[in-house]
């Protein structure tokens, strides 16, 4: 009896150490942003994205390729990991 009330226990600890580290995870903030610097696109995003060609482009000098979104939705984006890991 003991060790079943020490394994809820721990249990129990885990689950609300998860809860809270999945609860408290903090957000991104740019501070300072600038188009020409920040955004991979220049216009016409998402139909007929041109690039950002701006040498303040913190991107620039990186292949871009393997990054996407899904068509339907611009707010689903996806990056390629490796040639069928999404």
């Amino acid at each position: 009896m003991a060790c079943w009330i020490s394994i809820a226990r721990f249990a129990a600890c885990i689950w609300l150490i998860a809860v809270a580290l999945i609860a408290r995870a903090p957000g991104l903030t740019i501070n300072g942003y600038s188009n020409a610097r920040d955004d991979r696109f220049a216009s016409g995003y998402p139909n007929a994205p041109v690039a950002n060609s701006s040498s303040t482009f913190i991107g620039a000098g990186y292949n871009w390729s393997g990054v996407g979104w899904l068509s339907t939705n611009d707010t689903h984006s996806f990056a390629l990991l490796g040639r069928t890991i999404f």
